[in-house]
Order: C-alpha cells, then sequence, then structure tokens
C-alpha cells in the first residue's frame, strides 16, 4: 500500500483526505500492515472513517484486494454535556489492511 493508493481512495469516495499518513514498515511474513493518518479535525476523521471503512483497495501483488480498516485512537477531548465533562475521542485514526 502506498500513500498515493490512499489518496486515491479518499478522492474516489469523495471523504477528507488526511493530512499526513505514516505506514509502519512490514515484515515479510506479515499479512497486514498497520499506520497511521492526520486528520484536521474530528469530524473529519469521523467523515473518512465512515466513508472508507471496509473499502477495497487493488492490490497489484497479490491474488485478493486489500480491505482498508480504520479506527480511532488516542485522546482529543470534546464536551459531552452541559456540565463540562468530556469523552475522549481523537482526530487521527489507525488504518489496517489486510491482504
Amino acid at each position: 500500500m502506498t500513500n498515493q493508493m490512499f489518496y486515491k481512495l479518499f478522492q474516489e469516495k469523495q471523504a477528507p483526505a488526511p493530512q499526513s499518513i505514516r505506514i509502519f514498515p512490514k515484515k515479510i511474513t506479515d499479512r497486514s500492515s498497520c499506520g497511521f493518518m492526520g486528520f484536521k479535525d474530528f469530524n473529519a476523521a469521523l467523515i473518512t472513517l465512515m466513508l472508507c471503512n471496509h473499502a477495497t483497495i487493488e492490490n497489484p501483488n497479490g491474488r485478493l484486494p486489500d480491505i482498508l480498516r480504520l479506527s480511532f485512537f488516542g485522546s482529543h477531548q470534546t464536551q459531552t454535556s452541559s456540565h463540562g465533562n468530556s469523552n475522549t475521542n481523537n482526530n487521527e485514526s489507525n488504518q489496517r489492511s489486510r491482504s
């Protein structure tokens, strides 16, 4: 998977593109790869997750397509009630693709 493949998918799905993508090195024996995507804000990350989660991406090196799996990680505080309680969310999405 390359950054260009991700940006092409986001454009096709009309989803907000991340501001940064970091794909971790993968061992030859690994069946999946992991990395991080940083978005401008929580809403952009959420929209991208909704539009692109479980999307298939052509895999030129394999017989089956890759499947993009997105999830949130870390902490980003958002106010959830009028009493000032906060819940933790994040504006970054963790990506994992599986061949």
